[in-house]
C-alpha cells in the first residue's frame, strides 16, 4: 500500500514539474525584416510572439542603431515607447490569445548605407520569476540612395554599422607632420570629432623606424609608445565633442629632412562589436587649442576638402594578434561597455569562500582600495578573470600598471586568490570585455568565468543552463 501511495505521489510530482517546465519553455519569438532596402524607404517590422498561456507582465525590446526613425504600429494592447535608441512593447498583463503580433516601422536616414544587425529580447514573469527569450539576430542591407546629399561610398559589410549623421558623425583627421620650431623633431596633431563615442576608445599610430614618439597633449588619455606603436587610450572620452591631441616625433638621425609618414586608426565598439576608423591625413593646419566654434568650422572645411562622405561606419574584423610586440591587427574598444546587469532573479544558493571588493579604478584618479564585502549578484552571470596567485598581491599597483577599468573582485578558491572584474548576464558581452582588456592592457591571459548565485561553475554549464551559445 505504501508503495502505491509513493508511486502516485511521485507521479503527481513529476506531472507538476513537467507542467512547470512546459510553461517556462513554450515561448518563442521571431521578427520579420527585409534583406535589403534603399535608404529613406520605410521598413515594416513585424514581431511574432507565441506566448502560450502566459498572461502576466511581459516586455519585448529591440536596440535601434542611430540613423533610423521609428513609427509605431500595431501594439496588441501594449504600451509602445521609443527612447534612447530602444523600442519597447510593455504589457502589464498579456492578452489571452496564445499568439500575438506587434508591428512598427523603421525609416533609415537618406544618407545611410551599410549592413545593420537587429536582435531582440522578450522578458516575462513565470511562476513569480523573470525569464527571458533572446530573439535570433537578423541583418538588413541599406542601399545608398541616389538622392543622398553626399556622395555614396561603398562600405565594408560587417556587424552593426552606424550612420554618421550631421550631429553624431565620427571623424578623425591628422595634420601632416610639421617641423618643430626648435628643429628638434616633427609635431603631429590629430583632430577627433567623437560623435556618439563617449567611453573607451583608442588612437593607434604606426611610427616609422628611426623615430621616438613623445606625448605633447593626450586630452586625459593613457599614452604609451612601444615597438613602433603609439597609443592614446580613453576610459572616458573628453567632454568636448571636438578636440585635438598632439605628439612629437624625434628622429634618431638628427639630419632627417623629410617629414615622417605616419598611419593610424581610431578604434571603438559598436553595439559590443569591434569597429575601426582610419585616420584621414590632411594638409590643413590643425591648431592644438581653439574654441568649439572654430573647431566645428575647421571640421566642415576638412570634410569638404577631404571629400568625407556621410556613410555607415566600417566594422572591424575579429581581433587577432600578430607577431609584432605591442601591436595588433585591429583595435577593440567599447563606446558602451557590455551590459553588467544580471537579468535572472533567483534566491541566492550560496557564496564563494571569500569575496571582497578590492578596487574601483577611476581613470585619471589614484586607485582607491575598498575593503568591504561585495554584494553577491543573483542567478547565473559571468566575470572576467585577470589574475590568480597563491598569495595576495598588491592589487593597487597591478591595476595602475595595467589600467584595468571598473571594480575588481577577489575570491579565494582551491587555495588560490583569484581576481575578476565585471558582472555580465551574457557570455558574449563577457567575451567582448575580455578581448577588450587584452587589447588595451598588457594582460594576455584574461578569460571568462561563470557563477551561479556567487558560486563558481564551469562556463559550459552556465551556457547550457541559460541557453546561450558558445563563441570561439
Amino acid at each position: 500500500m505504501r508503495k502505491i501511495v509513493f508511486f502516485f505521489s511521485s507521479l503527481a510530482g513529476l506531472l507538476i514539474l513537467s507542467s512547470m517546465m512546459v510553461s517556462a519553455q513554450d515561448i518563442s519569438v521571431s521578427f520579420s525584416l527585409p534583406e535589403q532596402v534603399q535608404a529613406g524607404v520605410k521598413i515594416p517590422v513585424k514581431v511574432m510572439i507565441h506566448k502560450g498561456k502566459h498572461t502576466d507582465f511581459a516586455r519585448f525590446k529591440q536596440k535601434i542603431p542611430p540613423g533610423f526613425k521609428v513609427e509605431p504600429g500595431q501594439s496588441a494592447n501594449s504600451d509602445f515607447t521609443f527612447k534612447d535608441g530602444e523600442v519597447n512593447f510593455i504589457w502589464l498583463k498579456l492578452p489571452a490569445q496564445e499568439d500575438i503580433t506587434v508591428e512598427y516601422s523603421l525609416i533609415p536616414d537618406i544618407r545611410l548605407h551599410g549592413i545593420f544587425r537587429f536582435s531582440g529580447l522578450f522578458s516575462y514573469i513565470n511562476n513569480g520569476e523573470r525569464e527571458e527569450v533572446t530573439v535570433p539576430e537578423k541583418s538588413i542591407t541599406i542601399l545608398a540612395s541616389p538622392e543622398a546629399p553626399a556622395p555614396a561610398v561603398a562600405s565594408t559589410a560587417g556587424d552593426g554599422s552606424r550612420v554618421v549623421a550631421a550631429d553624431s558623425r565620427l571623424v578623425v583627421y591628422r595634420q601632416k607632420p610639421e617641423k618643430a620650431k626648435d628643429g628638434s623633431g616633427w609635431i603631429v596633431r590629430i583632430l577627433v570629432k567623437r560623435g556618439f563615442v563617449k567611453k573607451l576608445a583608442r588612437v593607434e599610430e604606426t611610427i616609422p623606424s628611426g623615430y621616438i614618439a613623445e606625448n605633447i597633449n593626450g586630452k586625459s588619455s593613457i599614452f604609451s609608445y612601444r615597438s613602433g606603436k603609439l597609443k592614446y587610450i580613453w576610459m572616458t572620452m573628453p567632454e568636448d565633442t571636438i578636440y585635438v591631441i598632439a605628439y612629437k616625433l624625434v628622429p634618431v638621425d638628427k639630419n632627417a629632412a623629410e617629414p615622417p609618414i605616419v598611419t593610424g586608426t581610431f578604434s571603438y565598439m559598436m553595439n559590443d562589436r569591434p569597429a575601426v576608423k582610419k585616420i584621414i591625413p590632411v594638409q590643413e593646419k590643425i591648431p592644438l587649442h581653439a574654441s568649439g566654434k572654430e573647431y566645428a568650422s575647421l571640421v566642415a572645411k576638412l570634410d569638404k576638402s577631404a571629400g568625407s562622405p556621410m556613410t555607415a561606419e566600417t566594422p572591424a574584423k575579429p581581433l587577432q594578434k600578430n607577431n609584432t610586440v605591442g601591436s595588433t591587427q585591429t583595435a577593440t574598444v567599447s563606446t558602451n561597455p557590455p551590459s553588467s546587469t544580471v537579468s535572472q532573479e533567483k534566491k541566492p544558493a550560496g557564496n564563494r569562500e571569500e569575496t571582497k571588493l578590492v578596487s574601483e579604478n577611476k581613470p585619471g584618479q589614484p586607485t582607491e582600495i575598498v575593503q568591504h564585502p561585495a554584494t553577491t549578484a543573483k542567478g547565473i552571470y559571468f566575470r572576467v578573470q585577470v589574475l590568480a596567485s597563491r598569495n595576495p598581491v598588491q592589487i593597487e599597483s597591478y591595476i595602475r600598471k595595467h589600467h584595468i577599468p571598473g571594480k575588481i573582485y577577489r575570491e579565494k578558491v582551491n587555495g588560490l586568490y583569484k581576481y575578476t572584474t565585471g558582472t555580465f548576464a551574457l557570455y558574449q558581452d563577457a567575451r567582448a570585455f575580455a578581448r577588450h582588456l587584452k587589447e588595451v592592457t598588457d594582460i594576455d591571459s584574461a578569460f571568462v568565468t561563470a557563477y551561479d548565485n556567487g558560486k563558481r561553475i564551469s562556463v559550459r554549464e552556465a551556457l547550457d543552463r541559460t541557453g546561450q551559445k558558445w563563441f570561439k
